[in-house]
Parts: structure tokens; C-alpha cells; sequence
């Protein structure tokens, strides 16, 4: 754990979770927010490394699909266990869902980056479960430069991906397109 990036190339299932990561998990604060993007009260949850915890830099940003929310994050301790391990996390209710008011989102590539913009972060690893594709698939699509990493997990909407694959690999963006293609 002593390089804040090791989970770039650490394999999760090959061992547990670090005890100092799962000592330091219930000293995190989680912050409920609001903030107004596109017309939509947008509610989102923040939380920073807890005190010892040294920054790792990375900003997680953690969608959510249709049956969920941010709060689902929060209940899984995942929140937790990533501010643990030295990341500044947000978890966002999109449009709809959770807290957050339904509104008419035309552009959902632009509302995400209103929401990043506002909230001054870039370079985000953007982690992406099922319907928030519709999300995740046209922001990474038209604003690749503000992502650090992707983390898809069977998002809806990769068909729009397929035409421009090689070039979101160039950029190290996706490694295997195997789960597009697929």
C-alpha cells in the first residue's frame, strides 16, 4: 500500500482487502451535497482519505444503475474502503434517481461534465454499472482528455462506442474492447 497507485495493476481477488485499509474505512466521512447542473438538483455524496491516510490523487467517480443509487455505494462500504485506501470519492444519484429530481437531459456527455466541472475535478476514474452507460459511453466518447480511467461494468449504450474504439484504446483509455464487442 505504500504506493498511493498500486491499485492500478493490483488483482482484488487475489487477496483481501489490506487491514489498514479495513482499520481506516469506519474513521471516513461521507458529505451529502446538492448542486444545480443542467436544471437538475443534482445530490451527491463526497468523501476524502481519513486523517493518516495518505492522498493517492485520484478522484473515483462512481455512477450507479437503474435498480440503484448512491446510497447503494455507501450501503456495499464501497465509499469507504476506496476513501480508505487513499482516493477522494464521489458518488452521484443521476437525474431521476436516488435524490436527485428527474429532469430533461439531452446531452448526458455534457451534464457529466458540467457536474466534473463544477465540482473542479479531472482526470477522474469513472466507474460505470449498467444504465449510467447511457452516461459514461458519449462523456468518454466526447471528452476523453477528463478521464484518468474507465470502469464499465455491462454498461447500456456500448453500441456507441464500437466506431471509435481503436481510438479510446490509443488513448489508454479501454484496453480490451472484448466487452464492447461482445
Amino acid at each position: 500500500m505504500a504506493e498511493p497507485s498500486f491499485w492500478r495493476n493490483f488483482d482484488f481477488t487475489s487477496e483481501k482487502i489490506p487491514s489498514q485499509v479495513t482499520n481506516a474505512a469506519p474513521l471516513v466521512k461521507v458529505t451529502n451535497n446538492t448542486i444545480n447542473i443542467m436544471g437538475s438538483n443534482t445530490f451527491y455524496r463526497e468523501a476524502q482519505p481519513p486523517e493518516g491516510v495518505a492522498s493517492s490523487g485520484e478522484v473515483v467517480v462512481l455512477l450507479h444503475g437503474a435498480a440503484f443509487q448512491s446510497k447503494t455505494w455507501l450501503d456495499l462500504n464501497t465509499i469507504n474502503l476506496l476513501a480508505a485506501m487513499g482516493h477522494h470519492i464521489i458518488a452521484v444519484d443521476l437525474p431521476g434517481f436516488g435524490k436527485t429530481q428527474s429532469a430533461q437531459i439531452d446531452e448526458p456527455a455534457d451534464y457529466l461534465h458540467t457536474f466534473m466541472t463544477s465540482l473542479r475535478i479531472t482526470q477522474v476514474i469513472l466507474v460505470s454499472p449498467s444504465m449510467s452507460g447511457r452516461f459514461s459511453i458519449p462523456f468518454i466518447m466526447k471528452y476523453p482528455e477528463d478521464l484518468g480511467g474507465y470502469v464499465p461494468v455491462a454498461p447500456v449504450s456500448t453500441s456507441l462506442i464500437v466506431p471509435d474504439a481503436s481510438k479510446l484504446s490509443g488513448l489508454g483509455l479501454v484496453v480490451d474492447m472484448n466487452w464492447v464487442l461482445s
